[in-house]
């Protein structure tokens, strides 16, 4: 039996691309809440009647952050470029809106550099309140950092976003940006670092009792020091990375955890063990692709069920105008 068996910085790097997705979900929530909150305490129709924040009606401003929580953000793109080039708003608080709004459209669109761009005019406006909502804005565009691998620019925005504020670790993405900041002073090599804000976002994990982001925490402290080859200290970190990816039932995570444990083994030529590992690896992944497929199917079924009743109405529509012109030749 033979195996392939990525270099080590191939592992790092599977585990480090494998977290930042799914830290950037969860990121994407407190964002979005955030910018919510400014949203109602800025929108002049969310201010004077909030139960009718989903209406689009009255203002463009209010047109263009519904459309966007509506998932028409090809819309909302059009109303927030054409509310900037007017420069209809003398109110800071509304281009603040504006530009991150502006930003985000880009992050959905994978268009990074001008979501950046945008994120950073955000931040020039905002830049005299040291507030949450600029807290966040630094995460978004840490967030932005590591997904293209600019690993310095990364660690400079976080160390800005953990001066910001009186204590960091009460900020909602700490947990999230202390991680972040660990992977990235680890590909960059500076240890110490890495270690001290792993253990960080560890500890309010563990605060939290979140089992998902405990396995994760697990795992990268693991490659941390399998990095620097103190293997015995990494192998007990990454079956305490296995054990908690099974309490949280995360495939993905565990699929991971299993990958791993599979080529520590392999590099110390206990092929059985490391088959066993792999055994696990591969029924995970075909877990996932089993979960993804249905998913897919259900998104299929849906799509069709959607296209059919568009169908049936366009035919009732059509039914009803036949009726009123036969009506009017009598």
């Amino acid at each position: 039996m033979s195996f392939f068996t990525p270099s080590l910085k191939q592992v790092n790097v599977v585990c480090l691309l494998f977290l930042v997705v799914s830290i950037s979900d969860a990121q994407q929530a407190t964002h979005f809440k955030t910018l919510e909150e400014k949203i109602l305490a800025t929108c002049p129709v969310c201010i004077q009647n909030p139960d009718e924040f989903k209406q689009l009606e009255s203002y463009d401003f209010h047109k263009a952050h519904v459309y966007y929580y509506t998932d028409d953000i090809d819309t909302s793109f059009d109303l927030v470029s054409k509310l900037i080039a007017q420069q209809r708003y003398t109110d800071p608080q509304f281009n603040l809106v504006l530009y991150t709004l502006k930003g985000k459209i880009f992050r959905d669109k994978k268009l990074y550099n001008a979501a950046l761009k945008h994120f950073n005019i955000a931040i020039d406006i905002d830049s005299s309140n040291r507030d949450q909502y600029l807290a966040t804005l630094y995460s978004s565009i840490a967030e932005i950092y590591i997904i293209q691998e600019a690993f310095p620019e990364a660690v400079d925005i976080l160390e800005n976003w953990k001066s910001l504020l009186s204590n960091p670790a009460h900020d909602a993405n700490a947990h999230t940006n202390f991680h972040n900041l660990g992977l990235c002073y680890m590909f960059l090599k500076a240890y110490d670092k890495a270690e001290e804000n792993l253990f960080i976002a560890y500890e309010l994990n563990s605060k939290a009792k979140d089992t998902l982001e405990m396995a994760k925490s697990y795992l990268d402290i693991a490659n941390l020091y399998y990095t620097q080859y103190k293997d015995d200290l990494a192998y007990t970190y990454f079956i305490k990375g296995l054990d908690y990816a099974k309490r949280a039932n995360d495939l993905d995570v565990l699929s991971n955890a299993n990958l791993n444990l599979a080529v520590v083994h392999e590099n110390k030529k206990d092929f059985d063990k490391a088959l066993e590992y792999r055994k696990a690896y591969e029924s995970v992944k075909d877990s996932i692709w089993n979960r993804d497929k249905i998913f897919q199917l259900a998104e299929n079924e849906k799509e069709i069920a959607i296209a059919v009743k568009e169908e049936m109405l366009e035919a009732e529509i059509l039914k009803k105008q036949l009726y009123a012109t036969l009506t009017g030749f009598f």
